[in-house]
């Protein structure tokens, strides 16, 4: 007993803070601890978590735990590094920094449930510089008294370090081990918790930006060689039942117009061609004349890469950031280029400030020929925004006027809808005290409104019946309905990479098809369906063909969490880079990834881990060398596709532009 009393004796003494250090370690707690508690009261208040919850102040408390050790332990360190007479100045130094920046976390976890991470800054579709836009815009009353706390804890510090020094508080030696045991319990405690009963809490906002910039390195992708890039065929199926089966012959839509919308966060289970009865309605009513995919995929769950996909029939690289967000003069075989040559005019049309990773600047973006976002079309809004995004309607309407500018040449645009992006508001209604789910079905509901009511101009104008009209999404959405997944921060699960696409051709009749394919295959398929010239370069097929070929679609994310996987038919495999977990789900029997078959199918998970570190490097370089090395062409050879093991009764649609 004696033994063990020394040996606590001798740890205490080693682990007590110095005076200076208690004082710093009491302030900085007390921020993370405010931190906490208004979040949790504005999740209960705004989120309906409810007054019950762990989140309602003062439960909320068991998520500081981590607080506690992380201030604890930088505490510390600078009792460490820093001679006496050191340590006050560079304590006044940061904590006001360390308020301003728990202040960002409060605003941006508002927004994204989720702290600031590497993800949010670099590559998850948005970039800094919008995050910080929408942070400003969103400034709250929550946000603001937080921030206000946190200041005057540090200005009090500041002003009144003698007399703390003094204080009976600082003077207990052994209080702040107590406190961080103590928060060490309930870490523990909270640790067993869901994200949905923690409100996403359990994070410290610091240990989290550390973490993913040190230890979530697993990211990066050895790019290929030219050679090994040149020798790579697209693969084959490997175990996946495919259902290649299409009951009709497309016709050309040679010289039509095309209205492609492309809607923000949109899974294919949240909308009528996945079964939903509510929201984006107008949908029903476009695949009576159309072609419909139930098996459509993104490649990448984020706007910026989605977007870089669909223009330019490649697959985005694979690093850490979008290629647009290090080289905004990115260039590639674009649709857009194959639209101009065959004599369509263009234009692109967006609520938002469209600076996702640079896209704005990309080469791809600035050929469309007019392109309005809300730094232009805000000028044409009288009335006070609350975010940095006009109204659907105002889009809309300049849409039209791009339309009917010119009628003698056919047009090709892009309609961008966004008020469904997280934190799912509307433009002229206030519906924050509604549950995240119910506040985006408003959204959804929004949408559909705004697009009824645009087609229902260009049938009023005689344009509707002569337009291709194109509904896809940049990416899915998670609400944790099947997994403890919200938003898209990484995971590449059917909530966040299986979207809609319908092909809405005037005169078809309704057509649905199970084929697989990806955003990769949008450009391919356009082309092919307007007669247009097809780039060397594009990755992807012509969905709509009956040459159409199966073949596996590689899927990647790169925001929160490092992610790799493989849909191969009904097999879809998925694999965590940074915590090494593996799943493999038959779609088939297990469409919303419940049960993981991976151990009695050990062999197959093995073949797809093995096929993705040989797809990815690949995919890496020919997206880069699609700008640096254009003469690389990165078409699958025709005689590496495999045979469709269901023969379509339809006839072959050829388009000598094509062959």
């Amino acid at each position: 007993m004696a033994h063990l009393s020394k040996l606590f004796s001798t740890l205490s003494r080693a682990l007590a803070l110095s005076p200076e250090g208690r004082s710093f370690f009491y302030a900085t707690s007390l921020m993370h601890v405010a931190l906490k508690l208004l979040l949790g009261l504005t999740l209960v208040v705004e989120d309906s978590y409810g007054f019950r919850s762990l989140l309602a102040p003062p439960m909320s408390l068991v998520f500081t735990g981590g607080d506690l050790i992380t201030c604890f332990v930088f505490s510390k360190l600078l009792d460490l590094c820093l001679k006496q007479s050191y340590r006050r100045a560079v304590h006044g130094f940061v904590l006001p920094l360390l308020a301003l920046f728990l202040g960002a976390n409060f605003i941006v976890h508002g927004h994204l449930k989720t702290f600031v991470n590497r993800g949010l800054l670099e590559f998850n579709g948005a970039g800094g510089e919008e995050i910080v836009d929408y942070a400003l815009a969103g400034m709250s009353v929550w946000a603001i008294a937080f921030i206000s706390i946190a200041l005057f804890v540090a200005v009090a510090y500041s002003l009144a370090q003698p007399q703390l020094l003094r204080s009976p508080l600082v003077a207990r030696v052994h209080l702040p081990l107590a406190l961080v045991a103590l928060g060490g319990c309930a870490m523990l405690y909270a640790g067993q918790l869901s994200a949905g009963q923690s409100g996403w809490l359990r994070s410290n906002p610091t240990y989290e930006l550390v973490r993913t910039y040190t230890l979530n390195r697993a990211v990066a992708v050895a790019r290929a060689t030219p050679a090994e890039a040149r020798s790579f065929a697209t693969p084959k199926p490997l175990f996946g039942r495919y259902d290649s089966r299409l009951d009709v012959a497309v016709p050309s839509q040679r010289g039509k117009n095309v209205l492609f919308v492309l809607i923000e966060s949109l899974p294919f289970e949240q909308t009528p061609l996945g079964g939903k009865s509510e929201g984006l309605t107008v949908l029903s009513e476009l695949r009576e004349q159309g072609v419909s995919f139930s098996n459509f995929r993104t490649v990448f769950p984020a706007t910026s890469r989605s977007f870089l996909t669909y223009h330019c029939g490649v697959h985005p690289t694979a690093g850490d950031a979008t290629v647009t967000k290090y080289d905004p003069d990115y260039r590639c075989d674009s649709l857009l280029d194959s639209l101009k040559e065959s004599g369509y005019r263009t234009g692109f049309f967006t609520a938002p400030m469209f600076t996702y990773d640079n896209l704005h600047k990309a080469a791809m973006m600035k050929s469309y020929d007019v392109y309005e976002d809300f730094l232009t079309l805000r000028e044409r809004v009288d009335t006070p925004m609350d975010a940095p995004a006009v109204a659907e309607e105002v889009v809309a309407s300049r849409l039209l006027e791009f339309v009917r500018d010119e009628r003698e040449k056919p047009f090709f645009a892009t309609y961008f809808m966004f008020w469904n992006h997280a934190p799912y508001r509307l433009p002229n209604e206030d519906i924050s005290q509604l549950p995240p789910y119910e506040r985006y079905e408003r959204t959804l509901g929004y949408l559909d409104r705004v697009l009824r009511d645009l087609l229902a101009e260009l049938r009023a104008d005689g344009v509707l019946d002569d337009t291709v009209v194109v509904v896809a999404a940049d990416h899915g959405e998670g609400f944790a309905l099947h997994h403890d997944n919200r938003n898209h921060v990484g995971h590449i699960f059917e909530d966040d990479v299986h979207i809609p696409l319908l092909v809405h051709v005037p005169g078809l009749g309704r057509h649905e098809t199970a084929r697989s394919g990806s955003n990769v295959d949008f450009a391919p398929t356009l082309a092919a369906l307007l007669e247009l010239p097809a780039k060397r370069s594009w990755q992807g097929q012509d969905l709509l063909a009956s040459s159409y070929a199966p073949r596996p679609t590689l899927l990647f994310g790169r925001a929160s969490f490092a992610t790799n996987g493989i849909v191969d038919g009904n097999y879809k495999y998925i694999e965590y880079l940074d915590s090494g977990q593996r799943f493999l789900f038959d779609l088939a029997r297990d469409p919303h990834e419940q049960t993981n078959v991976l151990e009695p199918e050990r062999e197959k998970a093995d073949a797809y881990r093995e096929l993705i570190a040989r797809w990815l490097p690949v995919v890496d370089y020919r997206g880069w060398a699609v700008s640096h090395e254009p003469s690389l062409p990165s078409v699958m050879p025709a005689s590496l596709r495999a045979p469709s093991p269901e023969v379509s009764a339809a006839e072959p649609r050829t388009h000598p532009s094509l062959n």
